[in-house]
């Protein structure tokens, strides 16, 4: 039975009950009886009754050498640029920094069109 005070009871009966399962949790057929771990997913028809909300800090990474690989794969992949990536990683002078690359960048641009 649902517990009216709780939005994913409803859900959780869901997911813990299949229509494979009898009352006493015991396989009846449709599953592979070979492969006990195996879950078949089924897309949630009610997702329209859920709320859900994340807080502005919970996708980010809970310690800071997670943080500081995402950041250098994100860098890596061009997802973000020098000055983002300094100020994730809470660099002191991060603007002063990313100013000293971005003008390091344009002259080496210049230069490269002063060549041709």
């Amino acid at each position: 039975m649902s517990d009216p005070s709780n939005p994913f009871a409803g859900l959780l009966e869901r997911i813990n009950s299949s229509p494979d399962d009898n009352q006493d949790g015991k396989q009846t057929g449709g599953g592979d009886s070979s492969r006990p771990d195996k879950v078949t997913w089924q897309p949630d028809e009610a997702s329209e009754d859920y709320d859900v909300r994340l807080s502005d800090g919970s996708i980010r990474p809970q310690s800071e050498s997670a943080l500081r690989s995402m950041v250098i794969e994100l860098r890596k992949a061009n997802l973000i640029d020098a000055r983002h990536a300094l100020l994730m990683l809470d660099i002191p002078d991060a603007d002063e920094i990313a100013q000293a690359l971005e003008d390091e960048m344009k002259l080496s641009a210049l230069a490269k069109l002063q060549r041709k």
